[in-house]
């Protein structure tokens, strides 16, 4: 019998997946639990349509994260900080100072997705990497500069 999971299953797929299993452990514990439904016509052209609609949205939101990183790259964000002797500053300059600024200047990006290498404590010209989105990225000046 064809199935359609409705969630996950160990061993047997993931939510969406149309699986062929035997009548009994469909009907005694795939819908019993709900975990699937029968795999009509109606059902299997419900599932092809969700998919055809997530490729779309996924495809909008890369394209939206690409148009960001580029503009991202041409970005030139100024930090400040409050500096002791020698021009070290007090702490480390954070991600989400860094999302602040890029903030400011109108881009959003949430401060999870800024990747710092090592910790920024001295004034100087710095670059930073964003992940915008699953394999895209764009590299960011930053300028740290006293209070």
């Amino acid at each position: 019998m064809k199935v359609i999971l409705s969630a996950d299953v160990k061993s047997l797929g993931k939510k969406g997946e149309v699986v062929n299993v035997s009548d009994g452990y469909a009907r005694n514990f795939l819908f019993a639990r709900k975990l699937a439904v029968e795999a009509t016509v109606g059902a299997l052209d419900d599932v092809r349509k969700k998919e055809e609609a997530r490729v779309r949205r996924e495809a909008a939101e890369r394209k939206a994260a690409a148009e960001l990183a580029e503009k991202l790259k041409t970005a030139k964000i100024t930090v400040k900080v409050k500096c002791g002797d020698g021009d070290r500053t007090y702490g480390s300059v954070t991600s989400a100072e860094i999302a602040t600024a890029l903030a400011s200047q109108g881009y959003d990006v949430d401060k999870k997705k800024i990747v710092l290498k090592e910790n920024i404590r001295q004034l100087g010209e710095y670059t930073i990497e964003v992940k915008v989105y699953a394999g895209i990225s764009a590299k960011v000046a930053i300028s740290v500069i006293k209070e």
